[in-house]
């Protein structure tokens, strides 16, 4: 986009466009789901116990719960990491706590020994977000805003590095779509 001439703000806004439910759009489902454990242990049940019940409600099909797995790291770098801050820093509270538990028993599961399912970063945010006392409606847009400065970098490396309006080497480039229309029957 930005070696296209556009300016540097709508190079980082079609960047930022790009976040969706497969990249930085879980936080806020994450922080719900922990919300939704945390008022069952206020109403005394033990974290355990509100740990399964969470999974069973937002997993029970076998789908990876939000917060959980990730497509590239066996082990989630950035999620223990900030976990691990968060600890240092006393920042962790009911959410981050909750959330460990969340991943023990996920882990604890049949077949998980041998491939454990780690916590993402999506989940860690979410977790620190809700023991700082953020809501879930802004989950989502603090994962935007921690990336805006990577997204201003790419784009201000493009636009020095890279020629204006490059074109695309027509023999890497194939088309996929449905099969062309024989000729006289476009419509």
């Amino acid at each position: 986009m930005a070696s296209s001439g556009s300016p540097l703000c709508s190079a980082v806004a079609a960047g930022r466009l790009a976040f969706g439910n497969y990249h930085g759009g879980d936080i806020e489902a994450v922080m719900r789901c922990l919300q939704e454990g945390i008022f069952l242990h206020h109403a005394g049940v033990p974290y355990e116990d509100a740990a399964r019940t969470l999974l069973e409600k937002h997993c029970g099909s076998g789908a990876t719960p939000p917060g959980f797995g990730h497509r590239i790291h066996t082990a989630g770098p950035q999620g223990a990491r900030l976990m691990q801050l968060a600890h240092e820093l006393d920042l962790d509270g009911e959410h981050c706590r909750l959330l460990r538990v969340v991943e023990r028993v996920i882990n604890s599961m049949p077949g998980r020994a041998q491939h454990p399912l780690p916590l993402n970063i999506d989940g860690a945010i979410a977790a620190v977000c809700g023991d700082l006392g953020f809501g879930p409606e802004i989950g989502n847009g603090l994962f935007i805003i921690s990336r805006v400065p990577g997204l201003l970098a790419h784009a201000v490396e493009e636009k020095l590095t890279q020629t204006p309006m490059r074109t695309i080497d027509r023999d890497e480039a194939y088309y996929n779509g449905p099969a062309a229309a024989p000729a006289g029957d476009a419509k």
